[in-house]
């Protein structure tokens, strides 16, 4: 199964595509899975003891984490490596992609927007998607809080500007992603996370900004990822987490 996930993966989100300067990708962990029978994955944002513990009870050995596991350089294993611990005590490999699925994320995220599937993808720029936009502001914010299945969702506006105003313009990109957006103007921001100073630089800009929290865009795209991944690896069962959430709550 490791060399069946990872030949999945170059044929639609090579790690050659990952921002390795910085980034940690591919299999972080790897156990010895020759014993392993099973061929059950588990699709997850963030590798949380809670997530880790829907993996044991499902007596899944296989993890797809999109952010990794193991990010800085590890220099000694202590009780804040729990997690790691845990995987390796109960044979779980993690693989995470990251940047590697950046473009498709933001390409899922501004069609679903648009809300036509068989829309033009747009242009990509530093990992983030732009092009042309019919909706008001109001619309996006509600289409985004459909598909994330949330409540709430902060946004700035301009001078004049209305949640009613169409704005010809869209970019977006989930997570930390707006310092890759800085010369975009006139038109809408949908992120992940921003700064307040970069949410003013866009508004002298004349954009209004909707901010998704860091990753509710990027797990919109899970079951996207789900269909590909079965379309590609024969005979697995793939399970989206259910304990996998955004950890800002809002009262």
């Amino acid at each position: 199964m490791i060399t069946e996930i990872s030949n999945a993966f170059e044929n639609f989100a090579s790690l050659s595509k990952a921002e390795t300067s910085w980034d940690n990708v591919g299999w972080l962990i790897e156990n010895d899975m020759s014993i392993i029978n099973n061929r059950k994955i588990l699709l997850t944002i963030d590798l949380t003891e809670e997530v880790l513990d829907e993996c044991v009870q499902h007596n899944i050995n296989y993890i797809i984490s999109y952010h990794p596991v193991i990010f800085s350089g590890l220099k000694r294993l202590n009780r804040e490596n729990k997690i790691i611990f845990l995987c390796i005590k109960n044979d779980i490999s993690v693989f995470c992609p990251h940047t590697s699925l950046d473009i498709l994320m933001n390409k899922y995220l501004f069609k679903t927007i648009i809300n036509n599937k068989n829309c033009d993808e747009g242009s990509v720029s530093k990992g983030c998607v732009s092009g042309s936009n019919v909706r008001s502001v109001r619309d996006i914010i509600n289409i985004l809080k459909k598909e994330c299945n949330i409540l709430t969702m902060r946004y700035s506006l301009g001078t004049n500007h209305t949640l009613d105003t169409i704005f010809d313009n869209l970019i977006v990109g989930v997570g930390a992603c707006s310092k890759n957006m800085m010369d975009f103007a006139n038109g809408v921001v949908v992120v992940g996370e921003i700064s307040h100073h970069n949410i003013l630089h866009f508004v002298s800009r004349n954009c209004a900004v909707i901010i998704m929290e860091h990753t509710n865009g990027e797990r919109m795209y899970l079951n996207e990822l789900k269909s590909i991944l079965l379309n590609n690896i024969k005979e697995c069962e793939i399970i989206v987490s259910s304990k996998d959430k955004d950890p800002v709550l809002f009262l």
